[in-house]
Formats: C-alpha cells, sequence, structure tokens
C-alpha cells in the first residue's frame, strides 16, 4: 500500500514538473513564427504542432491542478523554499530567501486553478505559513477551491492555515485536528477561533466535518452555535469532536433550515432531552458513541422530517475511553425498531451496531421492520461477550419473513450475532431469492443443511438470482458437495472471495471452496 501511493505521488509530482516546460512550448511556436522562407513545410508543421501542444498543454494543465493531493505541488512553484527530507516519509519546507515576482505570479496562477486540495502527511515549516500571508496581501490565494481537506498537527496552526486556505466559494470542508495538552482555556480559544474562521470566509458551505482524536474532557459544544449562521448547510459531521453534545447545540442543530445529513460522535446528555420539534428537512441521522437506546428514541422524538431516508446507530468507539458504553437489552431493539416503523414510512436504511445483554430473539423486533416496504439496506450487528451466563440469539426461519414478503427493494441485508442456537433451513434461501429480487448482499447469522432440512437435493428448487455476496457465520453442513449445488443452483453469480470473507464461519468457508469447483465446471 505505502510502495503503490508512493508511486502515485512520484507520479504525480513528474506531472506537475513537465507541465512547467510550458514556456518552452511558447518559444518553438514563437520561433517557427517568425520562419522567413513562407514555402518551408517543415516549418508549417512545427508551427501547427506548437500550437496544438499548448491548447492541449493549458487544458490539461487546468485539468491536473484543480485536484492536488497535497499543498507540495502549489509550494514547489515557489523556488526559494527548499525541501529538506528527515526520512522516507517526512519532508518539511524551509523558506529561503524572498520570493520573486515571477514566482510567485506563477503561484497565483496555478493556484486559481484549484478546486480540490488534500493534506497529505508532510509537515510544512512555519516559517512558510509565516511568509505567504506577507506576499499575499490580503489576496485570497485558492479563490476557486470547493472541496477542502486538512489536518492540523499543531494547535497554533490552525486558524494562520485556515485563513489562508479557506476561500468564500468553498462548498465541502473536511478538519481533522489535534488539540494537544494545554489548558482548558486555551482549547476554547482555539475552537471557538476555529469555528469563527471558517463562518466567516466560507459563508456558503454545505458540508462541513469536523474530527479529533485527542480532545480532553470539557465540554466544548458552547463553541458551535456560529454553525447556525451558515444558512446552506446541509451535511455537518462531528467526530469524537464533542465529550457530550449539550441541550444549546442541539437546539441549534434541530433549528438548521437546510441540514439533511447530520453524524454525532459525541454522548448524548443523561438528563432528558428538550421537548422540541426540528431537523425538519433531515434525511440522513447517524449517531456514533455507544447511544443507549432511551437517548435515541429521545432524539428521534426532535426530528419532525417526514423524509428520514438512512438511520445509523453505531458501537463505534471502542478505541475510546471517554465513553460510557450503552448495552441494549430485548425491549430497547423492540422500542427502537417499533418508532422507526411508526414515524418513518420512507427509511431506505438501518444499521444498528450495538453491544447487547440478555438478547435471546430478534424476531419481534424485525417483524417491526416488515411495514416498511421502501428499505434497501438492513444492517443489524449485536455483540454481546460470550460468557456462560449470557443467552444465545434463536435464530430460526421467522426470522427473515420480512425479507420474503415486505421488502422487495431490499440489496443489502446483514444480522450479525455473537452466539446463535436454533435453525435456518435452506428453504429461507428461496423465499429471498423470490421476495428480494434486487438483492445483492446476504448476511446471515446462521444456516442449517442437513438431510432434515433438505430432502432429495436433486429435488431443490433452483433460480438464477443476481445475489453477489451469501455470508454465513455460523453454519451446520452435512455435506459440502450438496449444500454447494443448492447454493449455485439459486445464486449462480456469487462472488467467492467475498461470500468467504472475515465474518464467515469455518463451516461455510469449507463450503464455499468446493462451490468454487462447482463454479468453475458449470462454466
Amino acid at each position: 500500500m505505502d510502495a503503490s501511493r508512493s508511486s502515485r505521488s512520484v507520479g504525480y509530482r513528474a506531472c506537475h514538473d513537465a507541465l512547467m516546460c510550458q514556456d518552452i512550448l511558447e518559444e518553438i511556436s514563437n520561433f517557427v513564427a517568425q520562419e522567413a522562407d513562407p514555402d518551408a513545410e517543415t516549418s508549417q508543421c512545427l508551427a501547427c504542432l506548437a500550437r496544438v501542444c499548448k491548447i492541449f498543454n493549458v487544458t490539461f494543465d487546468k485539468m491536473l491542478w484543480a485536484s492536488l493531493p497535497s499543498v507540495g505541488p502549489l509550494l514547489r512553484l515557489l523556488s526559494h523554499l527548499r525541501p529538506v527530507v528527515a526520512c522516507e516519509s517526512y519532508w518539511s519546507l524551509e523558506y529561503g530567501e524572498r520570493v520573486s515576482p515571477e514566482d510567485w505570479a506563477r503561484f497565483l496562477r496555478r493556484a486559481s486553478m484549484v478546486r480540490k486540495l488534500t493534506w497529505r502527511q508532510e509537515h510544512v515549516s512555519p516559517s512558510v505559513w509565516a511568509c505567504i500571508p506577507k506576499q499575499a496581501a490580503g489576496q485570497i490565494l485558492l479563490p476557486r477551491m470547493r472541496e477542502l481537506n486538512w489536518r492540523f498537527d499543531r494547535p497554533e496552526s490552525i486558524v494562520p492555515e485556515l485563513s489562508l486556505l479557506i476561500s468564500p466559494c468553498l462548498e465541502r470542508l473536511a478538519l481533522e485536528f489535534s488539540l494537544g495538552v494545554t489548558e482548558p482555556r486555551d482549547i476554547s480559544e482555539r475552537v471557538r477561533s476555529m469555528v469563527e474562521t471558517v463562518v466567516s470566509r466560507a459563508p456558503d458551505l454545505a458540508g462541513l466535518h469536523l474530527t479529533t482524536n485527542s480532545l480532553p474532557l470539557y465540554h466544548l459544544s458552547r463553541h458551535l452555535p456560529p454553525i447556525s449562521m451558515l444558512h446552506r448547510l446541509s451535511e455537518l459531521s462531528l467526530l469524537e469532536t464533542l465529550y457530550t453534545a449539550d441541550f444549546d447545540m442541539l437546539r441549534m442543530l434541530s433549528s438548521l433550515k437546510t441540514l439533511t445529513k447530520l453524524v454525532v460522535g459525541a454522548d448524548l446528555p443523561r438528563d432528558p432531552l428538550p421537548d422540541l420539534r426540528g431537523f425538519r428537512v433531515l434525511e440522513q441521522l447517524h449517531v456514533m458513541s455507544h447511544p443507549s437506546a432511551e437517548k435515541i428514541l429521545e432524539l428521534l422524538a426532535m426530528v419532525s422530517s417526514p423524509k428520514l431516508l438512512n438511520v445509523a446507530f453505531n458501537d463505534n468507539a471502542q478505541r475510546s475511553e471517554r465513553y460510557v458504553v450503552s448495552l441494549w437489552g430485548p425491549q430497547d431493539f423492540l422500542a427502537v425498531c417499533d418508532e422507526l416503523a411508526r414515524r418513518f414510512s420512507m427509511l431506505e436504511h438501518i444499521e444498528i451496531a450495538v453491544r447487547t445483554k440478555d438478547v435471546e430473539s430478534l424476531d419481534l423486533a424485525i417483524a417491526r421492520l416488515a411495514s416498511l416496504r421502501s428499505l434497501k439496506k438492513v444492517d443489524i450487528r449485536a455483540t454481546e461477550r460470550p460468557r456462560a451466563a449470557n443467552p444465545m440469539v434463536s435464530v430460526s426461519d421467522a426470522l427473515f419473513a420480512p425479507l420474503a414478503a415486505g421488502w422487495p427493494h431490499l440489496v443489502y441485508f446483514r444480522l450479525s450475532v455473537t452466539r446463535s442456537i436454533g435453525c435456518v433451513t435452506p428453504g429461507v434461501l428461496v423465499k429471498v431469492a423470490d421476495g428480494c429480487p434486487q438483492l445483492r448482499e446476504l448476511h446471515m447469522p446462521r444456516l442449517d443443511v442437513t438431510a432434515a432440512t433438505v430432502g432429495d437435493v436433486r429435488m431443490f428448487p433452483t433460480r438464477k438470482h443476481p445475489l453477489a455476496v451469501l455470508c454465513v457465520q455460523h453454519a451446520h453442513i452435512a455435506d459440502d458437495q450438496g449444500c454447494a449445488g443448492i447454493v449455485d443452483g439459486l445464486f449462480p453469480f456469487l462472488n467467492i472471495e467475498e461470500s468467504s470473507g472475515y465474518h464467515a464461519g469455518d463451516e461455510w468457508k469449507r463450503m464455499v471452496r468446493v462451490l468454487t469447483v462447482v463454479q468453475l465446471l458449470r462454466s
């Protein structure tokens, strides 16, 4: 991976270096145009070639500079900035002498072409960031930039760099920053300044994504209200940015008239959430911080949008010890699924990935979702520590009833549990093939393929369903050859590699190896 990324970077840099030879093309064009002999056919051909090359070069120039993988190609235009190599993956640019007018003009011309800029693992000396503002003298360096993905490693550089990089026409901004170990007052001041800089310099921002992995335990959401001044903001993502999302922040977010996507990586307040309705046009809601079912229900009660299409409640903070882990019981699943089905009839995607306790069955919870005929993706992952005191989750054919009758538009279905008991017969696969013609991925917790559940393999129904991935966690297979024949008869287009992925059980992987041979013989 690193080698390929390095080769791409070298190739990309070579393209930018080659484009600096445009003056050579211009010299050729001028020289040939001044040729005294009008009958010189070679000269005319060269003149035409030079003009074509020049036109192509200008067009390609604009395309190449439209999206930059790092700020390096721009800074290399300033000949007095020199790279200082410390190791293979680390380099810096040190400011030497004064930038010449020619270099600066070339820098501004290329910078005006940039539409997207991404941070790469490189370090630019503070002297460079100090030099450029003086040279710019108030000019906007990237006047046409639409998208900026940036990372700050030094807290003191956040506002100065943002002031240089942000343009008034910026539409999407993704910032990853580290505030280090500093005093709470300094942290608050930097976050406040960062938010104010973004709001003041990019008033037409449509997407804002803030991420930090080293924020201490302080409540910083009080510095986010200026975001409400972004009247075109449609996507807001706050990942690992807050310790707790307080009431004022939730009230502010709910009042945004254009917000269609909200991703929150923060604990919700322990006290009851305010009794208010908002989020009038919200289409996607993701909560990623060990959310409790109680808080999810309170948050859903605040959503008045009739067009909510996508919800995700993820236990996505295992790497952090800041969060209080909330365990979901069977009634929690039932209550959340019931609320989703009752109030949001247009839902297309549902993802619930949480830690559980005492969950013996999910049949009723999934049955509650059967009325959502528009569902395209259902992804439910229940993770429970495999202790003897914890019950296994019972699964049966009844669990898959909604797939057979209720979800004709379903494209993706996954149900994952730590341990399971019960019996899921191959007949479920036939019902799924008939009831979900658009299904492309099916991840099952269990499948039992035995003489008792199959009967005569030769009489088993066949289909030509376009399913691409079929993965089973816990499989009980008596005859690999017979099971492979059943699966191939129903789903002849399966991707072998993805169907035996990381989450597949050992028995299922063994059967898939046989299925590989069956597919080869059929072809």
